[in-house]
């Protein structure tokens, strides 16, 4: 919402942390902006995560916080997911529902 700043209005849009102001002579057109504002930064999508870089993250934490066991335990079940839905998929697109259905191999 914007306020009176001295004779001129401010615009303030906040979203994800970043915060950007602009300064009118209109309230109206403060107004405008933070509309068009807000519709532009949702309109940008942000990159996601891949499955072979969530894979290798999760692995590098796996080694150093577990025994080695349990990192080859972990590294096969890595391997099977990747083998069945690619190394460039991205990690949003993955829903419970989908990896239950798709998945080959028996997990429990």
């Amino acid at each position: 919402m914007p306020y009176k700043e001295g004779k001129k209005w401010r615009g303030v849009v906040t979203l994800n942390g970043k915060r950007t102001t602009r300064l009118y002579d209109t309230r109206k057109a403060a107004v405008q902006w933070e509309i068009d504002e807000r519709a532009e930064r949702l309109r940008e999508k942000k990159p996601g995560m891949d499955l072979l870089t969530l894979c290798n993250e999760y692995l590098d934490h796996v080694q150093s916080a577990y025994i080695s066991k349990t990192y080859s335990e972990k590294s096969n079940i890595c391997k099977r997911l990747i083998s069945c839905w690619g190394p460039n998929r991205e990690v949003e697109t993955i829903t419970p529902s989908r990896l239950l259905k798709n998945f080959p191999y028996n997990v429990s």
